[in-house]
């Protein structure tokens, strides 16, 4: 129990600080109105300029925590207001230790890559865990509640309309720009996602059943399938064991069942059906 839970905080936080570097070193020196609370916070700050990004930011978070607490209730998670507080915080912290005044190179393509790259990675690593960033997110879990629209579309809808504003305040190379980032974005969402939800299915004709099944049941702490087979050469009959694990326990498996029976059989393959179900629809 309290292992999960500390996997699960060391990777909202992990994806916090992917999300804070994308948005604060490539994302706002460039105005990349890629949609989400970052695209949100550019806007405002170029309409209000005595205010900082970070601050923008952290106020529209806030904001969207209140709105969740007060439209979603129950359903509204202590991850997503973790990692909307997380996230915002360590973008303020950025801007006191490492002001940006302008971006690192003159490719703003590069930068946008990297920017999208560096967010996608880190709400990534949110949902895998069901969490969120929280800002436009939750004002799209509000719409699939009170509208016929997925949370999906709303993300899109919504963020395509802040990408657009790009138009307006700065210039079509920075509008087209943060439109091709929305798209690229969703597409590494889904990518890391898929990655992290990778297991192992192995089939498995072994001698020693029994002393596997242990050391799955007991070690790995895992379930195990047995399926009965006929040898199509010899006519005998045999068991083949069914495991789904996570690509480091499959490995585990591999060198044990070594040890154990050097004439083993063994057959692995890749699912991308995870033992825990995710949420998978997400954008920034």
């Amino acid at each position: 129990m309290w292992r999960t839970k500390n996997r699960e905080i060391f990777l909202m936080s992990l994806g916090s600080l992917f999300m804070a570097a994308g948005i604060y070193f490539f994302r706002m020196p460039n105005n990349f109105i890629t949609g989400g609370a970052g695209g949100i916070a550019i806007v405002l700050s170029s309409l209000i300029p005595d205010v900082t990004k970070g601050s923008w930011l952290m106020g529209i978070n806030i904001l969207s925590i209140a709105a969740g607490l007060v439209f979603l209730g129950k359903s509204f998670s202590w991850k997503t207001i973790y990692c909307c507080a997380v996230y915002s915080v360590m973008v303020l912290l950025l801007e006191r230790l490492y002001p940006m005044e302008h971006p690192f190179t003159d490719e703003p393509f590069l930068e946008l890559v990297i920017a999208v790259i560096l967010c996608g990675i880190g709400s990534g690593f949110m949902f895998y865990v069901n969490a969120s960033s929280g800002g436009i997110e939750v004002i799209a879990m509000i719409l699939r509640k009170k509208t016929c629209l997925s949370v999906g579309n709303a993300l899109l809808y919504v963020n395509l309309v802040i990408a657009l504003a790009a138009a307006v305040l700065f210039d079509m190379e920075i509008c087209i720009l943060s439109v091709l980032g929305v798209l690229i974005n969703s597409i590494v969402v889904d990518n890391v996602i898929q990655q992290l939800n990778t297991s192992k299915v192995l089939l498995i004709v072994t001698a020693c059943q029994k002393e596997l099944c242990e050391y799955i049941h007991c070690a790995l702490n895992s379930g195990t399938t047995v399926l009965d087979c006929v040898g199509g050469y010899s006519g005998e009959n045999k068991k083949i064991l069914l495991v789904v694990l996570p690509p480091v326990q499959a490995g585990l498996l591999q060198r044990t069942m070594k040890q154990l029976d050097k004439n083993a059989f063994m057959v692995i393959s890749v699912s991308y059906t995870h033992l825990r179900a995710h949420e998978t629809k997400a954008n920034l």
